[in-house]
């Protein structure tokens, strides 16, 4: 009978642990809060990155949205979207002519001018939040590029940062690469352009065979009579939207 209660008594303890603990837990991960980090100099690196990353993000998607720009000052509009006119003739019957040969160079200098005051701001605000905590911060000039090639935007940020409280710490190089098919992207367009201004029109069979990783829907037409061309990268779904307008016949009377 002793050992009845011993073993009832040691498994109503071994409960009590066990409700214990779990409620230990429980209020561990309710009440803790992981602390914030506070911008410091060992985190510059890590801090501008991120800031500038998502900058260019943001701009490499208004420059895929507006065929190489920002804002097309050139453009036409269908279904509330606006196409910008790569190729344009505003006369009956003539070719379209190329509206930017260059288009890459374009594309790079539009992105460059969209980001480059946004990029300025990322330093500007790490500064100030280091200042407010007492750091004394001595800062160079900005020179910042960028640059399209396969597969990816090189971004090369530089800058001087000198940054003193008990010890000190200084930075000049914060640039980094970032994955992206706009330079794919520009090169389909491109040879939608090339044809379009040649022969009045675009066959993408052979294209899409020998570049299977892009897709080019057949062209709508505007009520400008622009032909509205949108490629597409297979696998990141990004878009290259843009619109050509030649060759055009006048409406019968």
């Amino acid at each position: 009978m002793q050992n009845k209660f011993n073993s009832r008594g040691q498994i109503t303890i071994f409960i009590i642990l066990a409700i214990v603990i779990v409620i230990g837990i429980i209020a561990y991960f309710y009440l803790y809060q992981a602390p914030t980090v506070a911008p410091t100099p060992e985190y510059a690196a890590t801090y501008i990155e991120q800031c500038t990353k998502d900058v260019i993000t943001a701009g490499l998607d208004k420059v895929l949205a507006g065929g190489g720009a920002v804002n097309p000052e050139l453009y036409t509009v269908y279904g509330g979207v606006s196409y910008h006119e790569l190729c344009y003739q505003y006369n009956y019957y003539d070719p379209c002519v190329n509206q930017h040969p260059m288009l890459m160079e374009y594309a790079q200098s539009e992105l460059k001018n969209n980001t480059e005051g946004k990029i300025a701001e990322c330093f500007s605000n790490y500064i100030s939040e280091l200042e407010d905590q007492g750091y004394d911060v001595q800062e160079g000039n900005l020179n910042y590029s960028i640059k399209i090639v396969s597969d990816k935007v090189l971004v090369s940020i530089k800058k001087k940062l000198d940054v003193k409280k008990e010890s000190s710490a200084s930075f000049d190089d914060f640039s980094f690469e970032i994955s992206s098919p706009i330079y794919g992207l520009i090169e389909m367009a491109r040879r939608v352009i090339n044809s379009e201004a040649e022969i009045c029109s675009f066959d993408e069979r052979n294209v899409l065979t020998l570049y299977p990783q892009y897709s080019i829907d057949p062209p709508q037409t505007s009520g400008e009579k622009s032909k509205l061309y949108i490629v597409e990268h297979r696998n990141s779904g990004k878009q290259f939207k843009f619109a050509v307008r030649g060759c055009v016949v006048p409406p019968q009377i």
